[in-house]
């Protein structure tokens, strides 16, 4: 059974007290130096992309697209960034604990802290994911739900796409007996049927996404379709958006509007981030969920779940773009793109109760009006409606 770690108050140092000597500080160390977001390496191990977006479906003029049918190419924009630049709040508060033990002020954020702390010696969880290359794409992602990112998270709450293929109601797939999901099985649906849109794979907290990316191969019904690769992916892009403006919608007192998305394959993660306000996308490295041990065996790897306590707490942890993320040259051009459906994703996104459109799609087009044929047929219509009607007109 995974040891607790409690907390002790009680001195101005407000240093951690815990329930066993073990403690692995020097695995959380050399964790948090391994991602190369707590040092100044030059070519650290871990990155974030700015991306350019250069052509999308994502304001067609005929029909919206679900998430799987989404279609987006994009450029990347250099120089990249390391993975911890938009983390800075949740970086200084590991390193001032590596320090000298110091916690945070803000219950808030040491109950975070200690989240992540229960969870470097959670041996039994660790041991499922370890054995996570048995089981299913859709397996892994609620493993991943059940097993890391809730049991990251400061509250273990979330949400699985009803039409999940596969459902099993509240078991957990794993193999520990017994074993219930902590969320529950709901409407995941985002968007707007007039732009993208469709059912998101899992939400957490009502403020992250995990997404299981599929093929986009014609002809194939979205239960036949493959996990598709993580980098770049369209469907994964589409849906980022989409929750950043949504999530703007919806807390618009928020200090940042950048929001991440977590596309999850059986062996990596990669974690997205779009900020709607100023029109930046962000894509990680690749992020493995093992690694092979000195022996040959594959462990968890401290590394993705680093990454993934700092995004699943990105609204207590994450300090938005950086000075030079915020400059022209690194724009996603969403914006453009979007054209005049940059109101709907602005104003009209919804958050459940998203389907097919009801009706077909009205235009009001505009027609230059100094068209010549344009006078010269109404006149002689004119005329042969008066005919019609017993009127003549010289």
């Amino acid at each position: 059974m995974a040891s607790k770690i409690t907390f002790d108050d009680g001195g101005p140092a407000k240093r951690a007290r815990f329930s066993t000597p073990e403690f692995p500080d020097e695995l959380v160390l050399k964790t948090a130096i391994s991602m190369g977001v707590l040092s100044d390496l030059n070519v650290p191990c871990y990155t974030l992309t700015p991306l350019e977006i250069i052509n999308c479906n994502g304001a067609d003029c005929q029909q919206g697209f679900t998430f799987p049918d989404a279609y987006c190419s994009v450029s990347p924009i250099e120089p990249l960034h390391v993975f911890g630049s938009v983390f800075e709040k949740g970086i200084y508060m590991v390193l001032h604990y590596l320090d000298g033990h110091v916690l945070p002020d803000n219950n808030q954020e040491k109950h975070i802290l200690c989240k992540l702390l229960d969870y470097l010696v959670d041996k039994d969880s660790h041991a499922v994911l370890e054995q996570s290359e048995m089981f299913s794409e859709t397996d892994v992602s609620v493993l991943l739900a059940n097993h890391l990112f809730v049991k990251l998270a400061a509250s273990p709450s979330y949400t699985i796409d009803w039409h999940s293929k596969g459902r099993r109601g509240a078991e957990c797939p794993c193999c520990i007996s017994d074993c219930k999901l902590s969320g529950q099985y709901g409407d995941t649906s985002a968007g707007n049927e007039e732009v993208w849109h469709g059912s998101l794979d899992i939400i957490i907290n009502d403020d992250v996404i995990v997404v299981k990316p599929l093929e986009n191969t014609d002809g194939n019904s979205l239960e036949e379709r493959k996990p598709a690769s993580l980098k770049n992916n369209p469907q994964i892009i589409a849906e980022t958006i989409v929750f950043s403006f949504l999530q703007k919608q919806r807390h618009s007192e928020d200090d940042h509007y950048l929001f991440p998305c977590i596309g999850v394959t059986g062996k990596d993660l990669v974690f997205f981030f779009y900020d709607s306000d100023n029109d930046v996308l962000l894509e990680s490295s690749p992020i493995p969920l093992l690694v092979e041990d000195s022996g040959g065996e594959f462990r968890i790897n401290f590394v993705a779940v680093l990454a993934s306590w700092l995004v699943i707490n990105y609204k207590y942890l994450c300090s938005g773009l950086t000075e030079s993320m915020l400059s022209t040259d690194k724009k996603a051009g969403f914006f453009s793109h979007a054209g005049s459906m940059l109101d709907i994703y602005e104003y009209s996104l919804k958050l459940g109760n998203v389907g097919e459109p009801s009706r077909s799609r009205k235009h009001c087009n505009v027609v230059d009006a100094s068209d010549p044929i344009l006078k010269g047929s109404r006149e002689i219509i004119d005329k042969i409606k008066a005919k019609q009607s017993g009127h003549i007109i010289l």
